[in-house]
C-alpha cells in the first residue's frame, strides 16, 4: 500500500509538472506564429487544467492511502500478537478447567485441595485469551474507521469532474451492445435460410443504433473519430440501398409481362423511380415483419446416409453434402434472382447488379471500418506501453506481457 501511494505520488507531480509546462507554452510570453500554434495555445489551457485535476486526483490519493496504511500495518501487529496469544491462553485455559473439575471429583484429599490452586491459574488463562480478543477486536475496529476514512476520501475525488457521466456512459454502453449485436446477427443473416433472414433486420436496427449514439457521442463529449463513425454509417446506407436496389429489380407490372410486343412491354414496365418507390415501401413494410421476403427454396440432398454405409461412402455423402450446400446457398443468394431478372423482361437486371454493387461496399465499409478500428487499437496499446515504460511502472519491460 505504501508502494502504491508513492507510485501515486510520483505519478501527481508528473502531471503537475506536465500541467506547468503546458501553461508556459499558453502563457501571454509565448507567441505563435501559425494558426496551429494559436489552435494549440487555445486548447492548452483546458488541458492544463485537466493535468491539475488528475495530478490532484493522484496526490490526494496518495496522502489518503499513508494514514490508511499505518492502520494496517499497527493492526496486524497487534492482531498477530493477539492471535498468538490466544492459540496458547485459550488451551491452557481448557486444560486447567479440565484439571480442576478432575481435582474436585477425585476421592484423595491431596487431590481435592489442588483444585483452588487450578482454578486460580484457570481464571488467568481465561483472562489473557480474553485480553487477546478485546485487543484483537479494538485493532479491526480502529482499522474499520481508517478504512473508512480512506474511502470517503476516494469518493469524493470521484466527483471532481473528470468521472464521465451516466449520460456518456449509457450511451457509449448502448453503442458497444449495439455493435455486438450487429455483428452476430449480420453473421447469421448471412445464411441464406427463411429463419435467419429476420435477423438481417436486427442487425440493420443495431448498426443504426450504434451510428447514431457514436455521433451523439462526438457531438456532445467530443470523444470518437468522425472517419469510423462516417464509415459505419456508409456501410449501413449502402446495406440498405443494395436492399432496396434488389427488391426494385425485381418487382414487376403484370400487364408488362403479358404484353405481346416489346414496344408495349417497355412502356408499361416500371420506371426507375417507380421500382424505388415500390421497393423503399416494400422494405418499410419489412421492417416489423419476422419471415422470409418470399420463400426461399429448400436444399435437398440427392442421396440419403444409412447406418450400415461404409466409412469410405459416409465420406463421400458428407463431402457431396458441403457442396451442395454451397451450391445451394450460391444460386438462392444470388442465382435465383438473376436468372429472373434476365429472363423477364419485366424486371430489371442492371439495377439488380446494382443492388450486388452497393452490397459489396456495403461490405467493404465495414471491413474498412473494423481494420480501422483494429489499427487504432493497436497504436493506443502501443503508446500505454510506453507511458508505462516511462513512468516506471511494474511489469511494462516484462517481454512475455502481450503488447
Amino acid at each position: 500500500m505504501r508502494a502504491l501511494a508513492d507510485r501515486l505520488q510520483g505519478q501527481s507531480e508528473l502531471l503537475l509538472s506536465r500541467a506547468e509546462i503546458l501553461r508556459g507554452l499558453a502563457g501571454p510570453e509565448v507567441s505563435w506564429d501559425s494558426p496551429a500554434g494559436e489552435s494549440f495555445a487555445r486548447r492548452s489551457h483546458a488541458a492544463a487544467s485537466l493535468l491539475v485535476s488528475a495530478g490532484r486526483r493522484h496526490g490526494v490519493s496518495a496522502a489518503a492511502l499513508r494514514p490508511l496504511a499505518a492502520a494496517l500495518e499497527h493492526a496486524q501487529q497487534v492482531v498477530g500478537a493477539a492471535v498468538a496469544e490466544h492459540t496458547i491462553a485459550h488451551p491452557w485455559a481448557v486444560a486447567l478447567g479440565t484439571a480442576r473439575v478432575e481435582a474436585e471429583r477425585s476421592a484423595d484429599p491431596a487431590q481435592r485441595a489442588t483444585a483452588g490452586a487450578l482454578h486460580c491459574r484457570e481464571v488467568a488463562e481465561l483472562e489473557r485469551a480474553q485480553d487477546a480478543e478485546r485487543r484483537h477486536a479494538e485493532a479491526w475496529r480502529q482499522f474499520d474507521e481508517a478504512d473508512r476514512r480512506c474511502a470517503a476520501v476516494l469518493r469524493q475525488l470521484v466527483e471532481d469532474g473528470l468521472a464521465d457521466s451516466r449520460v456518456y456512459d449509457a450511451l457509449t454502453g448502448l453503442s458497444r451492445a449495439a455493435g455486438g449485436v450487429e455483428g452476430m446477427a449480420g453473421s447469421i443473416a448471412l445464411v441464406p435460410t427463411p429463419a435467419t433472414k429476420a435477423v438481417g433486420v436486427v442487425a440493420g436496427t443495431a448498426g443504426a443504433t450504434r451510428a447514431l449514439t457514436d455521433t451523439a457521442v462526438k457531438v456532445a463529449y467530443g470523444d470518437g473519430d468522425w472517419t469510423s463513425i462516417g464509415l459505419s454509417a456508409t456501410a449501413m446506407a449502402t446495406g440498405r440501398a443494395s436492399a432496396v436496389l434488389k427488391r426494385g429489380a425485381l418487382a414487376t407490372n403484370p400487364a408488362a409481362r403479358a404484353a405481346a410486343s416489346r414496344t408495349e412491354r417497355r412502356l408499361l414496365r416500371h420506371t426507375t423511380s417507380e421500382r424505388l418507390r415500390l421497393a423503399a415501401v416494400a422494405e418499410l413494410r419489412q421492417v416489423g415483419r419476422t419471415g422470409a421476403k418470399r420463400p426461399l427454396r429448400p436444399f435437398r440432398p440427392t442421396r440419403t446416409l444409412s447406418t450400415a454405409s461404409s466409412p469410405t461412402a459416409a465420406a463421400h455423402w458428407l463431402a457431396e453434402q458441403v457442396a451442395g450446400r454451397a451450391q445451394h446457398a450460391v444460386r438462392v443468394r444470388w442465382l435465383d434472382d438473376l436468372a429472373l431478372a434476365t429472363r423477364d423482361p419485366a424486371r430489371s437486371r442492371t439495377m439488380l447488379l446494382g443492388g450486388w454493387s452497393a452490397e459489396a461496399a456495403s461490405g467493404g465499409m465495414g471491413g474498412a471500418e473494423a481494420l480501422r478500428d483494429h489499427l487504432q487499437g493497436e497504436e493506443e496499446d502501443e503508446a500505454k506501453r510506453l507511458r508505462e515504460e516511462r513512468s516506471g511502472l511494474p511489469g511494462a519491460s516484462d517481454p512475455r506481457r502481450p503488447r
